[in-house]
């Protein structure tokens, strides 16, 4: 799903959207399972299929802010090298010290691919509540891409993975700038109804509109022109 953010270079290798998305790329699989791990309370978040009307189901609503250190002692379980290193012989705590380095510039990376924003105000310590330390969240487009690859992950049309196609097609729907998303707006209002007619079937039109939507996010004129384009060849 393109996303637009700027690309980087990391060692030798461009680092970009595209990059992160690629499942059979092991350079970037601490990428994906950094998003894994801030979506794990989008799963735990329930969305009844059965209603017709899209209701607000969006970044906004839902809490995806994360701690380094909490992330990190994830990823010794959870990701693959650092569940190799993590069978040596020392103990969780010089473990994650030993990583925290690691991840802070992968999260420092994908800051500057504008996937996720660091929170300005510092919080207390669950540690050490003299310390202060930063939190993290998802932005929009950082939000989407997490989304997208837990669908990429599920079998298409069990009860999940719907679920996850309503989030981003909400989210899509709730990104066109507010301007554009007038109740007057004739356009607005055919494309809404005609997604949510194929909530249930159709997915295929859906997974489109998601892709523009995400490349055309302030965008809703051009978004309208490319979606209206794909419904008239397909």
């Amino acid at each position: 799903m393109p996303i637009p953010a700027k690309s980087n270079t990391v060692g030798k290798k461009k680092i970009g959207i595209e990059e992160i998305l690629d499942v059979n790329n092991p350079e970037t699989e601490i990428y994906r399972d950094i998003f894994r791990y801030s979506g794990l309370k989008l799963l735990s978040h329930d969305t009844d299929d059965k209603k017709k009307e899209i209701k607000e189901n969006t970044k906004n609503s839902l809490d995806t802010v994360f701690r380094i250190r909490e992330l990190t002692n994830w990823l010794l379980e959870n990701h693959g090298p650092f569940k190799s290193d993590y069978n040596l012989p020392y103990n969780r705590s010089t473990q994650a010290h030993s990583k925290n380095t690691q991840v802070n510039n992968k999260i420092k990376y994908l800051i500057q691919l504008g996937l996720i924003v660091e929170e300005k105000k510092k919080v207390k310590s669950y540690r050490n509540p003299n310390l202060e330390t930063h939190e993290y969240d998802l932005t929009i487009p950082g939000f989407m891409l997490t989304l997208k690859l837990y669908l990429d992950d599920l079998t298409e049309g069990t009860p999940k993975y719907k679920q996850l196609l309503r989030m981003l097609l909400e989210q899509s729907i709730h990104s066109i700038p507010e301007g554009q998303k007038d109740l007057n707006n004739f356009y607005y209002n055919f494309i809404k109804n005609l997604l949510e007619k194929c909530l249930n079937s159709q997915t295929q039109i859906l997974i489109k509109f998601v892709d523009l939507a995400s490349v055309y996010l302030n965008d809703f004129y051009s978004l309208r022109y490319h979606f209206n384009n794909y419904i008239s060849t397909n």
